[in-house]
């Protein structure tokens, strides 16, 4: 803690710039209780939040280097009630040391009618750590984050969740409205001052002395720096991890990300994480495959159709024209780069990540259905995301298989275009989708009517779901073909497409898009060039 003028200065210069942000403190008020007028007019402010911190196993001092008892918490948390008005919320770090005393933390938060919150050790500070006299470099003292998932699980079936502030986040499915170490999109929000006065978006960068703001360029321009979610590398652990349902869990935190990588501990993590993932993934409601459906102005539709009947189209037997985003022909490049591009982007903002520091290659072919042909069952593995847009309506639907038998499984997100173009980056993609919540209903009634929100995805979890035996599911999803409508979906979900009942060819273009770290300052999108390898799965 630094003097309380320090942060009368902070205040004075947010009230002097009419800023509306508020100081969050978290101190194990050892030098209130000693020295409780000192503080007393700072704690009451109604900028100031104040957060004290404990946890059973050790690692807690006074400042005479004493141990930190738990009768001392308890003198220090009265002190506050009684003079504050308030008994505040504690934070617990969690270590390899104190891991057995983890539970014994929320019991006492419950005991005192106040929230903890179970952080896990990260990697940040001096290289070398000492625990009980023993020599120990970071990779043996951080505790990992799967770790601290089996904590926050046991105290979910215990039911404890509401005295621990991190098992409620979990309970939230890992929204854009979580908080740290699960958000995402921290750097939009939280600004730290370590005692040297250098300016951070995250606490425990600033430790390690990276990714530092400079605090008056930021305040002259009025606008936030977001240095974490300009660095790729801090948005995913690897590459199969994009379709993966743990995704926002495992890549909330980009410090442990970081850390991670930099340790050599992904493949640890992630083994174990796996291993809790059923869990998770039926606490947090987290197997809804996440489906965005969206149109083109028909007319664009109509003149596609007619380009490609008149150039491709063979009555006797199924047509498939390949690299068409590579063709020279306008009407395709309008179709991808002003209309399925941003919608691509948008499933990526809603399911994957906020930042634009990625390359989308995508590779495209048009399918031509004569009369009493269909097409068999498959998926499109080696991809992330996959989209079909019809040109003609039609009967001829497409099955979208549910892996898991269950017909609440898949969740439909709609995009209307127009209203993106003109709305820019000024409007969210919650806003699109809540002026559009009453075209859910048709498919609502598909699906018991559950819950249509987005989630995360699937992925390495492909391999547990076996190709179908049954080309007709009674639970999949269907979707009828209209002119202009297009739908994006995680590549891995296997699908079929009905025979062709009509003497009206079923004109359609299908693509699959891979997503890679972006290269220089230019995004690529320029259609079929296929992405080579995993770039995000090497660990630096």
């Amino acid at each position: 803690m630094m003097s309380p003028d320090y942060y009368w200065k902070i205040i004075e210069y947010l009230e002097e710039h009419a800023l509306e942000t508020t100081i969050s403190l978290t101190t194990n008020l050892w030098p209130f209780y000693k020295n409780p007028n000192k503080w007393l007019k700072l704690f009451k402010h109604p900028r100031v939040g104040v957060c004290t911190s404990f946890q059973y196993g050790g690692g807690r001092l006074k400042g005479d280097f004493t141990e930190f008892s738990e009768e001392d918490f308890w003198n220090v948390s009265n002190k506050m009630k009684e003079l504050v008005g308030y008994r505040p919320d504690f934070i617990s770090v969690i270590t390899k040391e104190n891991e057995d005393k983890a539970i014994d933390n929320v019991l006492l938060a419950k005991k005192m009618g106040v929230v903890c919150k179970l952080n896990y050790a990260v990697a940040s500070g001096p290289e070398i750590k000492f625990l009980n006299g023993i020599k120990m470099g970071l990779e043996n003292y951080t505790y990992l984050l799967a770790d601290i998932y089996e904590k926050y699980l046991q105290i979910y079936k215990l039911g404890l969740s509401e005295w621990e502030y991190n098992t409620t986040q979990l309970l939230k499915r890992f929204s854009s409205n979580t908080t740290c170490p699960q958000n995402r999109r921290c750097d939009e929000s939280i600004r730290n001052f370590n005692p040297g006065g250098d300016y951070y978006s995250c606490g425990a960068f600033g430790d390690d002395k990276e990714y530092e703001i400079d605090f008056d360029k930021e305040m002259s321009q009025k606008e936030i720096e977001t240095p974490l979610q300009n660095d790729f590398n801090l948005m995913v652990l690897k590459q199969s991890c994009l379709t993966c349902p743990m995704f926002k869990i495992c890549n909330g935190c980009r410090k442990t990300v970081s850390d991670l990588k930099r340790l050599k501990l992904v493949e640890t993590h992630c083994k174990k994480m796996k291993s809790l993932a059923p869990d998770i993934i039926d606490i947090c409601k987290l197997d809804a495959v996440p489906i965005l459906l969206g149109t083109i102005d028909k007319q664009l539709a109509k003149n596609l159709f007619n380009y490609i009947l008149n150039k491709y189209h063979n009555p006797d037997e199924v047509t498939e024209v390949f690299n068409l985003f590579n063709l020279d022909e306008p009407l395709l490049q309008t179709l991808y780069h002003d209309n399925l591009v941003p919608a691509i982007k948008e499933y990526i903002k809603n399911n994957l990540f906020e930042s634009n520091q990625y390359d989308i290659k995508s590779y495209a072919w048009a399918h031509v259905l004569p009369q009493s042909q269909n097409v068999g069952i498959h998926n499109h593995p080696n991809n992330h995301i996959s989209g079909t847009i019809w040109l003609n309506d039609h009967d001829s639907h497409l099955l979208m298989v549910d892996p898991k038998g269950n017909s609440n499984m898949m969740d439909f997100g709609y995009l209307d275009l127009e209203m993106l173009t003109k709305a820019g980056d000024e409007t969210s993609s919650d806003d699109i989708r809540h002026n559009h919540t009453s075209r859910y209903n048709e498919y609502g009634r598909q699906m018991n009517n559950s819950t249509l929100e987005f989630s995360g995805l699937f992925g390495d979890y492909v391999d547990t779901f076996d190709k179908p035996t049954k080309s007709v599911n009674p639970t999949n999803i269907t979707i009828k073909p209209e002119i202009g409508k297009f739908i994006l979906f995680p590549s891995w979900v296997w699908h079929e497409v009905e025979p062709n009942q009509s003497k009206m060819p079923r004109i359609s273009i299908s693509w699959d898009t891979r997503i890679t770290p972006k290269v220089g300052n230019e995004q690529h999108v320029q259609g079929d060039n296929r992405a080579v390898g995993d770039p995000l799965d090497v660990q630096s």
